[in-house]
């Protein structure tokens, strides 16, 4: 990969508030606040789910007992991500 594509992405981070640029210096995470850190980190289960889903549960090569299994460890890290913490 070029240096284009990720120079393109922090510029594209930095347009939206998550980096901030320091020129000679580089690129730096910006702060988040602890809602907006959430939000982060829900959009990344759920493009992480989808992806495993979409690899594995549709693969034809996958028996069906595997898939149920690969369906309920996927239901129960979803319910232990969203439990309120004490």
């Amino acid at each position: 990969m070029g240096t284009t594509p990720i120079r393109d992405a922090l510029n594209r981070l930095a347009e939206e508030g998550y980096v901030f640029q320091i020129k000679d210096r580089g690129s730096f995470v910006g702060d988040l606040s602890p809602n907006e850190l959430g939000d982060l980190y829900e959009i990344r289960e759920a493009l992480e789910l989808f992806a495993a889903k979409k690899t594995l549960i549709e693969n034809r090569k996958i028996d069906d007992t595997a898939r149920k299994d690969i369906q309920k460890n996927s239901d129960l890290y979803f319910n232990y991500a969203h439990e309120e913490s004490l």
